[in-house]
């Protein structure tokens, strides 16, 4: 069976800083992984525009920017992943959406980017449910990003990675 992935972003062309630049290397890099492997692989943005895909990253047909369309995104993210594998968030802040989710389709991975600041403090209620109940897998930039989810959020140094 074929793997269906979509890497989730608030920002991947429009701007520039790390996130941003991590984020479009991760979509190059499971882009060229999924066309090997031969699974299919998306990028949805949500505040980029179609318009302002890198075309050296991946190809436009791999590619949705919502332009900050919120409506949208929720109806075409409810879609998307009735299908999906994997889902990996590149940022704390999609939470909501990753709870959506995996309550339309329980068997599919969620992934969370844990890149710092961000989760070295407290969080909301809305991002510490799905931290403790909804995300699979914490991916963690350093050591210290990890040991900060496990002091601040009692995740699971399992999931931590």
């Amino acid at each position: 069976m074929p793997k269906n992935i979509i890497l989730f972003t608030l920002q991947t062309f429009s701007t520039t800083g790390g996130i941003q630049k991590m984020t479009r290397t991760l979509a190059h890099s499971l882009y060229h992984i999924s066309k090997q492997e031969k699974w299919n692989f998306r990028l949805f943005s949500v505040y980029d525009s179609r318009y302002d895909l890198m075309d050296r990253y991946l190809p436009a047909e791999n590619y949705k920017g919502f332009s900050n369309h919120r409506l949208t995104m929720g109806l075409k993210t409810i879609s998307a992943t009735a299908n999906s594998n994997i889902v990996i968030l590149s940022h704390v802040n999609l939470s909501l959406i990753g709870i959506t989710i995996k309550l339309l389709n329980p068997k599919c991975q969620l992934w969370l980017i844990a890149h710092g600041i961000e989760v070295w403090r407290p969080v909301n209620f809305i991002k510490r449910t799905f931290l403790k109940r909804f995300c699979d897998k914490i991916i963690c930039v350093s050591k210290f990003t990890s040991d900060q989810m496990i002091r601040w959020h009692q995740s699971d140094p399992g999931k931590c990675v």
